[in-house]
């Protein structure tokens, strides 16, 4: 049949495919995570997006969340953001950003509606 010879790249991507509803939680979380409000309230990844020029974070800063932790293997993580529609994994994977930069005018807007 046609799919004699996918079956060895199946094999080999086995731990890469992601059940699409997990990678959609992960993605929902991150996003959380870099929104807004979120971002806006909470110092952690502020941190690291002020201090690269293109507001990128780690990778592994991300998968160091719990809730990531438990969901996701680390390995799997780039592969999974790369789905999301407000992210932007960088080409190698290591990094991750907002597609819309956040900037401190979010910040002071998203204090003034809490």
């Amino acid at each position: 049949g046609e799919d004699e010879g996918d079956a060895a790249a199946v094999v080999d991507n086995a731990q890469l495919v992601l059940p699409e509803e997990l990678a959609r939680r992960v993605v929902k979380q991150v996003e959380f995570y870099f929104s807004d409000v979120n971002l806006a309230t909470t110092d952690h990844l502020m941190k690291y997006i002020t201090k690269d020029p293109d507001g990128f974070v780690p990778m592994t800063v991300v998968a160091s969340f719990r809730k990531i932790r438990e969901l996701i293997d680390r390995s799997l993580l780039p592969g999974a953001l790369r789905t999301s529609t407000e992210l932007v994994v960088s080409d190698d994977g290591k990094m991750v950003r907002r597609r819309v930069p956040f900037s401190d005018v979010d910040a002071e807007e998203v204090q003034v509606s809490m």
